[in-house]
């Protein structure tokens, strides 16, 4: 029940994504830019957020539209500022869960994003590196 849960919020956040778009954010003096999303997905109150990521790794692994590349292990400087730029888009509170984007080609990382030490940082789950599946 708990596992399909976690597929439903997660379907749900897929619906939002084709609502919204991926924006394009730009820092020209760190000479950062990029496409990035944030999808508000709910709190550490109801959902694992590690959960979640293993899940939603799951429903792209299946989905056939994408090809897995790697495993991310580190943010890069742009990546951070990427995610934040996005994260920006909200009044974000500790323990909120954000599905991240970021884009660049036609390679995406996405991972789960939970605010925390009072919306200074984040804890990050998942970092899964997607190209575009080719028929």
């Amino acid at each position: 029940m708990k596992k399909l849960c976690f597929i439903l919020i997660f379907m749900l956040s897929v619906i939002k994504l084709s609502a919204q778009s991926i924006k394009y954010y730009s820092d020209r003096n760190k000479g950062f830019s990029g496409y990035a999303q944030a999808i508000y997905i709910g709190t550490t109150k109801t959902i694992d957020p590690s959960e979640f990521a293993y899940q939603q790794e799951l429903v792209y692994l299946t989905d056939g539209r994408l090809n897995f590349i790697r495993h991310c292990d580190k943010l890069s400087n742009q990546q951070v500022f990427l995610t934040w730029s996005a994260l920006d888009e909200y009044y974000y509170e500790d323990k909120e869960i954000y599905n991240i984007i970021l884009q660049e080609g036609e390679i995406s990382l996405t991972f789960v994003a939970v605010i925390t030490n009072n919306g200074n940082s984040i804890d990050w789950y998942g970092g899964s590196v997607w190209s575009l599946a080719f028929y």
